[in-house]
């Protein structure tokens, strides 16, 4: 019986094999030979997944496999925990992706320019068939999709099947609706807006009804639309009258022109999800209460039978409609009557205009302060993460009786407290300040790091001149550093020598006599180069169990020192750094 090899099959059915191969077995399969590398070297480019980070190394190994495969790239996700991203990656894009066709951002969107998004769009010379923006954590401004990103995606209107920016953006009216008067092919359109409709990201009533939209084939559609007045809302918003939050208008005005965006809606007959509310993150640390009911939509479709609401019954697919925080008046027996007839199988979402919180001031005012009385915060390599941090922080600044901060990088501890900067100032003048008004303050603990430049530790020049009173303190850790060391002459010339021997004065040794409860004292940093002199100033701390110099240049190994710790610290122990010459020459490597 003849048997038949794979490669003796055409061309066109090893290549069908090729599309039900996931990315695992395409790698091995490039291995067999180089006919097979060939055959599925473009199926395993075909759609490819970039996790892009701050490593220069990793970067510039995705640069050159860009710049090598980027032809035969047709479907790209990328994601990221980085600010201004493609500012970033742009450099290390090849010139053009000439298949490239479908995109997918998962990253934070904040710091993302409308000159970066035009020009990654224009990379592309194929034609864009599905752009989409996903925010990884939420924004406080949003994407910056403007009029040069649109002129750019206007370019692929016609091709243009899926549109997302599931993130809060500032898109104009006016390009969202140029873009469904464009797209002919377009199936997804979300746009999650903003809560502020002056910043964009939303459709204009007036406008639109002029429109002829072409995207008949429509099956998402995410978009509030607004500026439709509203005189049939006649409560209390916010403590204020309806007439402060409510477009004017007569009830005729607002009927018709409800009826007229209804009219539009209803010619999208293959829509299976019409989303026209957008819900506001009540969890989020800068959620006051009362901010659901002040920015909550008033200029929205009623959707009640009265309005014109009969004219969607057409809308026969429709799974998912979305009306949050919307003010909508659904509940009338009318209404529900509407829906069991024409939309039995519709998800109807909606949202009142307060929460538990908003009702239960006292619950808030009562556990709240308790929940963010002691703090502990374990700090990562990431921008993201940080800034959300600080801004939980700030949100609650007021109810923090203690806060720890751990990170297992120094640099990562140092960055986190530059965002302090602007809000408390650099840590050292936080911590110095601390040390001269806490009068009570009986423990200080931050870990430095072996970096010079990235650690945190106090200048001795400068805090000898400053007034401690925190005479009760017991435990104090922390790097001092900028103390000059005429005693260390190793891998220095004699000009260093009399230079620094020029600069040294006793003056710049703190003097540590007051604090003579001190329990624990632990100066040293890894690697640190420099120490404290003047020992003898230190017999007065009799409750010292603890002193911690690792890694320090000290010479405490003499007769002189030796008895000196045993004659005025018998109950301490301390702690020394081990180094040897192998250690040394291993670091120097």
């Amino acid at each position: 019986m003849d048997t038949t090899s794979f490669g003796n099959l055409p061309p066109e059915v090893q290549v069908m094999v090729a599309r039900h191969l996931n990315q695992h077995d395409l790698t091995v399969c490039l291995r067999v030979c180089r006919a097979w590398k060939e055959l599925y070297l473009p199926r395993f480019w075909h759609h490819i997944d970039i996790y892009w980070d701050k490593n220069e190394s990793r970067r510039r190994n995705i640069s050159r496999a860009l710049k090598a495969n980027g032809h035969l790239i047709h479907s790209l996700k990328f994601r990221s925990e980085v600010y201004e991203v493609l500012r970033t990656f742009l450099p290390f894009c090849p010139p053009t992706f000439q298949q490239l066709t479908s995109a997918e951002f998962e990253c934070s969107l904040e710091f993302v320019y409308d000159a970066d998004i035009a020009q990654f769009i224009n990379l592309s010379s194929a034609e864009w068939r599905r752009l989409v923006f996903r925010e990884s954590i939420r924004p406080k401004l949003g994407i910056e999709f403007g009029p040069k990103s649109f002129e750019a995606l206007f370019k692929h209107a016609k091709s243009l099947e899926i549109f997302r920016m599931e993130t809060r953006n500032s898109t104009a009216e006016k390009n969202i609706d140029r873009l469904l008067c464009t797209a002919p092919k377009l199936k997804e359109l979300y746009l999650s807006g903003n809560y502020e409709t002056i910043l964009g990201g939303w459709l204009d009533a007036r406008v639109i009804v002029n429109s002829e939209w072409v995207c008949a084939d429509l099956e998402v559609f995410h978009c509030r639309i607004g500026n439709i007045p509203r005189p049939d809302i006649t409560r209390t918003i916010a403590r204020k009258s309806a007439s402060k939050h409510v477009k004017r208008g007569t009830k005729e005005e607002s009927v018709g022109l409800q009826r007229q965006i209804y009219s539009k809606l209803a010619r999208l007959t293959k829509l299976q999800e019409l989303r026209l509310g957008l819900q506001m993150d009540t969890k989020s640390a800068d959620y006051f209460r009362g901010n659901k009911e002040f920015w909550r939509q008033y200029d929205c479709l009623a959707m009640t039978v009265e309005s014109g609401l009969d004219l969607l019954k057409g809308l026969k697919d429709l799974r998912i409609v979305g009306l949050e925080d919307m003010e909508i008046y659904i509940d009338g027996d009318a209404e529900q009557s509407w829906f069991e007839e024409n939309w039995p199988n519709v998800t109807i979402g909606q949202t009142d205009y307060f929460t538990d919180a908003d009702n239960a001031p006292a619950w808030k005012t009562t556990f709240h302060p308790y929940l963010w009385r002691h703090v502990e915060i374990v700090l990562e390599n990431s921008e993201i993460l940080q800034l959300g941090i600080l801004d939980a922080l700030k949100a609650n600044r007021e109810y923090i009786h203690s806060l720890k901060l751990r990170a297992e990088e120094g640099f990562v501890l140092r960055e986190f407290m530059d965002y302090f900067s602007p809000w408390c100032g650099s840590i050292e003048k936080v911590l110095e300040r601390l040390l001269c008004s806490a009068t009570n303050l009986k423990e200080v603990s931050i870990i430095g790091n072996n970096n010079y430049d990235s650690g945190v530790e106090l200048d001795a020049q400068k805090i000898v001149e400053s007034d401690w009173v925190c005479s009760n303190l017991e435990i104090l850790e922390c790097c001092i550093r900028n103390i000059p060391r005429p005693d260390i002459t190793a891998d220095l010339d004699d000009d260093d020598i009399k230079m620094i021997a020029s600069t040294f004065n006793n003056k710049s040794i703190p003097s540590w006599q007051g604090f003579t409860k001190l329990r624990e004292l632990k100066l040293a940093s890894h690697e640190d180069p420099e120490s404290l002199r003047g020992l003898d100033l230190l017999k007065g701390l009799k409750e010292l169990r603890v002193v911690g110099l690792e890694g320090m240049s000290v010479k405490t190994d003499g007769d002189k020192e030796q008895a000196w710790f045993k004659e005025h610290w018998p109950n301490a122990e301390v702690l020394f750094g081990e180094s040897s010459e192998e250690e040394d020459s291993d670091n120097d490597f």
